[in-house]
């Protein structure tokens, strides 16, 4: 499921545990980081960040993040955008 930050940070303040924040740059290392989280029945942050355009931008990753996310997953998961520096990037069609 999808989660917003405070009701993923608040459960783990609550209940003494970390949540890895992990930056995804391929479908190969989405897919696995998501399987990893399934199988131990964990939270994650998935996020990207703004040096990861070059080589795998927002519009190829968002939509295969939104894909796997809308799937019924049984864990939360939290999507960010880290680092962004450019104006221009966050203001694409």
């Amino acid at each position: 499921m999808l989660v917003n930050s405070k009701v993923l940070l608040e459960d783990a303040m609550k209940h003494n545990y970390a949540v890895a924040g992990i930056n995804t740059t391929s479908l190969t290392m989405l897919r696995a980081v998501l399987e990893a989280a399934e199988e131990e029945g964990t939270p994650v942050i998935l996020s990207h960040a703004q040096l990861h355009e070059p080589y795998a931008p927002i519009e190829l990753m968002g939509p295969l993040m939104k894909a796997l996310l809308l799937k019924n997953l049984l864990f939360p998961v939290l999507f960010i955008w880290t680092m962004g520096q450019q104006k221009h990037i966050f203001i694409r069609r």
